[in-house]
């Protein structure tokens, strides 16, 4: 699934706008809106949505993937 398709699912299921969205996530709505009409987002972005979409801190994660043993 693609990261536009799970974030417009995930706005319908909730009933939020596209803009209510975008003010919780701290984007602009245009921003938001170029996403979801499938624009890459950069690795800023895409780290405010996964902490958005899944509540976890996605710059640990991504700091402690990228550790070496």
């Amino acid at each position: 699934m693609r990261v536009a398709d799970l974030l417009t699912n995930w706005r319908f299921i909730n009933k939020l706008t596209l803009r209510d969205a975008a003010i919780e996530m701290g984007l602009s709505p245009s921003s938001l809106a170029r996403i979801e009409r499938g624009k890459v987002p950069d690795g800023d972005t895409l780290i405010r949505l996964m902490n958005w979409l899944f509540g976890m801190d996605a710059q640990n994660a991504i700091n402690e993937s990228g550790e070496q043993q």
